[in-house]
């Protein structure tokens, strides 16, 4: 994968995204800036002594990207199908995972099915908002099976 720098701040279905104020790549700047905060490479991540506490915790984008597919154009997580959220699709494409047309794409899908979602909204019988089971059913198909 070749990485792709994208500009501090992207406008990207509909809003617009800057990179992390906040995160591993704020605080160490020897790390390229992502749009979540976290590196880039798992290689990146390694031990890094902040004085007070050794950050090893694998976060990378990386490591993400083993979590997602492509399914019909779209990237969707593994486990539940679902999405990732846009933030995560542009670290991507900064990765070289994924292009930013790919990332738009994912970006317009994510807001069509949030907004279906919505549609499965209904009050239990403990007088709680929640979503129906049917809310669920697109996802499932596009999750790895177990």
């Amino acid at each position: 994968m070749k990485r792709k720098i994208l500009p501090n701040e992207i406008y990207i279905a509909g809003q617009t995204y800057t990179k992390e104020q906040f995160g591993m790549t704020d605080h160490r700047k020897k790390f390229a800036k992502t749009f979540t905060g976290d590196t880039l490479m798992k290689s990146e991540i390694g031990s890094v002594d902040y004085g007070t506490h050794v950050y090893s915790y694998d976060n990378s984008i990386e490591t993400h990207w083993a979590d997602a597919k492509m399914v019909d154009g779209v990237v969707v997580w593994r486990k539940s199908g679902q999405i990732p959220p846009v933030k995560m699709l542009l670290d991507f494409v900064m990765l070289g995972a994924i292009t930013l047309g790919v990332a738009h794409m994912s970006a317009e899908q994510k807001a069509i099915e949030q907004s279906k979602t919505l549609e499965h909204l209904m009050v239990n019988d403990r007088g709680e908002i929640c979503l129906h089971a049917d809310a669920f059913v697109g996802f499932e198909a596009r999750a790895d099976e177990k």
